[in-house]
């Protein structure tokens, strides 16, 4: 297989692992990782999709890269604005873009990002049928950037954090959400 052949939906390059690159964990304090093309070369600046092959069968996960093609983890913004949660889970697809619902552990609290593009939504969404509400509001900085781990991470300041779902509760437009966060449609 060469790389690009693939049909992802994303428009991103693809690599194969292991026949066009690897990955190189350069530092295993920091969870350091960047994708080898080979001749000193790398992924850099850019979202990339890696393929693996295991057993005849092969995935593709999308991961992002910064400038010195360090791949990113946990929350990632693009220059948009666009948020999305790249995997922190070890021993798994680390790094990898997370699609769908995503319960994030430093804050308690379920996001979910969309399917094909991993963009963290907000406001009214319909999901599967069932609508919910996610903070659409940025007045309270509950991220912040650290950079001892060159990571986004939570700040409980006690607001709500950005994309998070409302649940068990009163939306800011008067509606009501159970306890999954599935509007309850007699409110308002």
């Amino acid at each position: 297989m060469r790389g690009g052949t693939i049909p992802t939906g994303t428009g991103n390059r693809v690599y194969q692992n292991g026949a066009e690159g690897n990955w190189v964990n350069f530092d295993v304090a920091q969870h350091g990782w960047y994708f080898d093309l080979g001749a000193g070369k790398k992924i850099r600046g850019s979202w990339a999709d890696i393929a693996y092959t295991y057993g005849g069968e092969t995935k593709i996960y999308s991961y992002h890269f910064d400038a010195d093609g360090v791949m990113d983890s946990g929350w990632w913004k693009n220059d948009q604005g666009t948020w999305f949660h790249l995997s922190t889970v070890h021993g798994g697809w680390f790094g990898s873009m997370d699609k769908g619902w995503y319960h994030d552990s430093a804050d308690g609290r379920w996001y979910y990002l969309n399917l094909l593009t991993g963009a963290m939504l907000t406001g009214w969404q319909q999901i599967d049928g069932v609508w919910y509400y996610f903070n659409p509001e940025t007045s309270a900085p509950t991220w912040e950037w650290d950079s001892e781990t060159n990571r986004w991470g939570y700040a409980n300041r006690g607001g709500r954090p950005y994309g998070s779902m409302f649940a068990g509760e009163k939306t800011p437009d008067g509606y009501h959400v159970d306890a999954s966060g599935a509007w309850i449609r007699e409110t308002p």
